[in-house]
C-alpha cells in the first residue's frame, strides 16, 4: 500500500519534533541564544518539508551544513570525553542516514527516503541535545 503525500509529508515534519530536546537543554542551562538556534533549525526544516520549494530547500540545507560545524566547535572546546566520542558516533550515524536518503532520493525509492530522512532529523537533533548539554555543563562547571 502506497504512502499518500500527506503522510510522507507528516513523517519528514514530525521527525522534527526531535528539536524539543536540545531547545529544553539550552532553556535549562538559560542558553536563549542556542534555544532559538535550535528553533530555527527546526522550523526550517519544517518549512521545507512543507513547502517543497527550492528555495526552502536551499536554506534548509544551507543552514545544516553551518550548523554541523558547531557541533565540533562546542565539543572542541570541551576537549576528549566520552560525551564527545558519543555524539561523534551518533553523528556518524546520522550522516549515513543523510547521505543515504540522497541517494534513495536521486533512485527515487520514495519510501526508503522518507525512513532514512526522518530518522537523520531525529540524530541530528539528538545530538544537537547531547553537545549542548556536554557543552553548557563544561562552561557551567569551568
Amino acid at each position: 500500500m502506497e504512502e499518500s503525500t500527506e503522510e510522507r509529508i507528516n513523517w519528514l515534519v514530525v521527525s522534527n519534533l526531535g528539536w524539543i530536546a536540545p531547545i529544553i537543554v539550552a532553556a535549562y542551562f538559560g542558553q536563549t541564544f542556542w534555544a532559538v538556534v535550535a528553533l530555527t533549525m527546526g522550523c526550517l526544516s519544517v518549512y521545507y518539508h512543507i513547502t517543497n520549494t527550492r528555495l526552502a530547500e536551499y536554506v534548509d540545507t544551507g543552514f545544516a551544513v553551518i550548523y554541523i560545524f558547531v557541533g565540533p566547535w562546542m565539543l572542541w572546546h570541551v576537549g576528549f570525553t566520552h560525551q564527545t566520542i558519543f555524539s561523534i558516533a551518533i553523528f556518524c550515524g546520522a550522516f549515513f542516514l543523510y547521505v543515504n536518503s540522497i541517494r534513495c532520493r536521486i533512485l527515487k525509492q520514495d519510501a526508503q527516503y522518507i525512513v532514512n530522512h526522518s530518522l537523520w532529523h531525529v540524530c541530528t537533533a539528538s545530538t544537537t541535545a547531547f553537545v549542548y548539554w556536554t557543552y553548557f555543563s563544561f562552561l557551567v562547571s569551568g
